[in-house]
C-alpha cells in the first residue's frame, strides 16, 4: 500500500464514510506500470469497492442499533417465501436450542415474528406478552430478555 499522489482525494461522501469508519483515505493499492489513465481507473474501482465495504459496515451498524441483530443472527427476517421461512426457523432453532418442529410452531404462534418467537421460547410467555416486551425494549431482543434476567 502506498499513499495517493499529492492532491488525490476521495469523493466527499466516501471521504465522510471513511472518516466515520476510521479508515485512512490516503492509502490505496497501486499496480506498478499503469498509465495515468490506468491508475485513475484503478483508483475509481478502489473507491467504489471501499465505498461499498464502508456502506456495508455502516448499514450493519444501523441494523444492530435498530435491534435487528441478536447474537450473530439477523433476526428481522420477514418470512414471505419458503426460503425465508426456512431461514427464520433456523434462526429460531439456533438462538433458542429448540428442535426444527418446535421452531416451526413458535414461528406460527408468533405470527411469523422471529423476534417474538425467540422471546416466547426463552421467557416462556405468550405472543401478546412477547410483543409487549419487545415494544417496551424498542424491538431489541437483548433488552427484552434483560428485563427477565436473561440474555
Amino acid at each position: 500500500m502506498v499513499a495517493l499522489d499529492e492532491g488525490d482525494v476521495a469523493p466527499p461522501a466516501l471521504r465522510t464514510a471513511l472518516i466515520i469508519a476510521g479508515v485512512s483515505q490516503r492509502f490505496v493499492p497501486q499496480v506498478y506500470g499503469l498509465t495515468r489513465s490506468g491508475r485513475d481507473h484503478q483508483r475509481l474501482i478502489f473507491w467504489l469497492m471501499n465505498g461499498s465495504l464502508v456502506l456495508n459496515m455502516i448499514s450493519t451498524a444501523v441494523m444492530i442499533r435498530l435491534g435487528h441483530v441478536y447474537g450473530n443472527q439477523m433476526v428481522n427476517v420477514q418470512p414471505t417465501n419458503h426460503k425465508l421461512t426456512e431461514r427464520a426457523r433456523r434462526i429460531i432453532r439456533q438462538t433458542t436450542g429448540v428442535s426444527s418442529e418446535r421452531a416451526a410452531e413458535l414461528l406460527t404462534e408468533s405470527g411469523n415474528s422471529v423476534r417474538a418467537a425467540i422471546i416466547m421460547e426463552k421467557v416462556k410467555v405468550s405472543r401478546t406478552e412477547a410483543e409487549r416486551l419487545l415494544a417496551r425494549a424498542g424491538g431489541r431482543i437483548r433488552e427484552a430478555l434483560a428485563s427477565f434476567g436473561q440474555v
